[in-house]
């Protein structure tokens, strides 16, 4: 009974600062690490080289003293180092393990520990009939761990999945994505940071064969579920085991290899020499080769040497719309933004030089357009325009048909279209590009208070526009047609006509000249009767005929002289104010461009 005591005293003691240790895995601490390893992997050191030793020592005593394969078998120059660095990496597994356990994963575990004992006297009983009593001990211990870990582990799932049951546990594909996109703080322990994110994965695995289990359809995560839980309890037990082991017996590790059932108390020598290295050790080495450890795979890490993670030496963020990016990602996508702008912008110059030459062309039709205006047919429609209302509407139409002639932005309508395509696609490659962008570059929330968080805005950000603006959206609708560039600017050009009164003013032209053609034309009808009534022999409508053709050809006499006057005054002036209005609408149009 006392026995027992000891071996639950010493099991809980050590198990404690492995609990303390485990809820302080978060920091991101090396020496947590450093530590916990140490602590949960010693009493596992201790073990596995207490068997080694028993061992080799039942092997050495087969061959005889004094020879070569004695003294190879014998050494223990290699198994001590070797179960050094398993029982330290053990450590470490143990203490994430630890960390991820549940309340009720910590009382199975706790139950173990008395349960082991159970089944170590159990096992022990059985084979000390059957090996020498300074074998018996280490037989037992290696047997019972093996068969606690078989049993411990099967139970602990079944108990798991019957008594606490699993409801929706994520996926590893999930877990992995999400923990992909946590970055590794140059102000934690590295070592410390990846160990955690595997033994999120081993959790995650876990979790999934527990549910599939409780759901009734066991599968390939059962049995990984049931492996990785042995691997785990095998690591607790083989450590718990150690405080099994009798005083006396471990002097079999520091003495020399003897089938002696007693072993004498190691000499003041050996047992000095063992502190020394001891001290030695734990002091000095293990705490420098964990930092050179630590520094050699943050630099490799930060050399991109190791793809699966990656370092962040400065530990800023940058959010957007609530998700949180690496920094440096706005950079990125402005540069992107940029140099889809760029792109867009070939075949500007182009553009602009097609604009010109289309105001220019319009310009020209100008004179066509006053010397048709200047005609007497023209005076004469505008005058029945007048008549039904409908002037300011004729010269609308007459100086936007004038304008149009030749199709001025034929090739800048053609060159419009095959650009606003480019552009269009250029805008969806950048969508696409940016998103896989932002993607590849969002992170998960941050944990800890020393990250610095930079706040932005997406409209922060320079993004390339749907289309070059180089037209307004009433232009664009309609530049599906042929010719409907050119047709939409000579409107505009009209209606910057009308607003500046350039046309009402040619509408009262007209109308006062209908009043000074009427005075005119009734001097001419006059005259024509006159000259019809003094042609000898002829009759009363005969000379009326006479005297209207007479007074129609003195009429359009006078309206043509009428008309060169009014040419000669005002031709210079409307088409001055007809080219401004051209004028005008080009600067808009360079505005649209961006050209000014």
């Amino acid at each position: 009974m006392t026995k027992l005591l000891k071996y639950l005293v010493a099991s809980y003691c050590w198990l404690t600062p492995g609990w303390f240790l485990s809820g302080m895995v978060n920091e991101g601490k090396l020496w947590v690490l450093l530590l916990g390893s140490l602590l949960l992997g010693l009493p596992f050191f201790l073990s596995r080289l207490y068997i080694s030793t028993v061992d080799k020592t039942f092997v050495v005593h087969q061959y005889r003293r004094g020879g070569l394969l004695r003294a190879i078998r014998g050494s223990r120059l290699l198994s001590t180092p070797f179960w050094l660095v398993i029982s330290l990496a053990s450590g470490a597994c143990m203490l994430f393990w630890l960390h991820t356990l549940s309340r009720a994963e910590w009382i199975l575990l706790c139950l173990c520990v008395p349960l082991y004992a159970w089944i170590h006297a159990r096992v022990f009983a059985a084979v000390r009939s059957q090996y020498r009593e300074y074998r018996a001990f280490a037989q037992g211990l290696g047997w019972s761990q093996w068969v606690f870990s078989i049993i411990a582990s099967i139970g602990w799932v079944l108990i798991l999945v019957y008594l606490f049951p699993h409801h929706e546990a994520p996926l590893l594909s999930e877990v992995m994505t999400e923990k992909h996109k946590v970055l590794l703080s140059a102000d934690q322990s590295v070592l410390t940071q990846i160990l955690d994110r595997y033994s999120a994965y081993y959790r995650a695995v876990a979790d999934m064969g527990l549910e599939i289990l409780q759901s009734g359809t066991p599968g390939g995560f059962v049995i990984a579920a049931i492996v990785i839980t042995f691997v785990a309890i095998a690591s607790f037990t083989v450590a718990i085991s150690a405080f099994l082991i009798p005083v006396k017996e471990y002097r079999r590790i520091f003495s020399p290899l003897s089938e002696a059932s007693d072993i004498p108390v190691v000499g003041f020598e050996r047992s000095s020499t063992v502190g020394g290295f001891a001290v030695l050790g734990l002091l000095f080495i293990y705490p420098a080769l964990g930092i050179q450890l630590e520094a050699s795979v943050a630099e490799k890490i930060r050399m991109s040497e190791v793809n699966r993670f990656e370092l962040v030496v400065k530990p800023r963020l940058e959010r957007f719309e609530g998700h949180f990016f690496r920094q440096g990602t706005r950079e990125k996508l402005q540069k992107l933004a940029a140099e889809t702008l760029a792109k867009q912008g070939v075949g500007i110059e182009l553009l602009e030089t097609q604009m010109d030459a289309g105001y220019r062309l319009m310009s020209s039709n100008v004179d066509a357009y006053l010397d048709t205006y200047y005609s007497l047919p023209a005076e004469y429609m505008r005058l029945g325009a007048m008549l039904s209302n409908s002037l300011e509407r004729k010269l609308s139409q007459d100086l936007t048909k004038a304008l149009n002639r030749g199709e001025p932005f034929k090739h800048f309508e053609r060159t419009l279209s095959k650009l606003s395509e480019r552009n269009a696609d250029l805008q969806a490659k950048y969508q696409q590009a940016s998103q896989q962008l932002m993607a590849e570059n969002q992170v998960a929330v941050p944990q800890g208070d020393f990250w610095q968080v930079e706040e932005l805005s997406m409209e922060d950000l320079v993004t390339p526009a749907d289309e070059i603006q180089h037209i307004n959206g009433r232009m664009r609708g309609a530049a599906a047609g042929v010719g409907a560039v050119s047709a939409m600017v000579a409107t505009k050009v009209v209606t910057k006509a009308l607003a500046k009164g350039t046309l009402k003013l040619a509408a009262k032209a007209v109308a006062k000249g209908a009043v000074s053609k009427a005075g005119a034309g009734g001097a001419s009808a006059a005259a024509g009767a006159v000259i019809g009534s003094v042609i000898p022999g002829a009759g009363t409508l005969v000379g009326a005929i006479i005297g209207a053709g007479v007074g129609l050809v003195v009429g359009v006499t006078v309206d043509y002289a009428l008309l060169e006057v009014e040419e000669e005054l005002t031709r210079d002036e409307f088409k001055q104010q007809i080219l401004q209005s051209i004028d005008v609408a080009r600067i808009e149009h360079r505005k649209q461009l961006g050209l000014e």
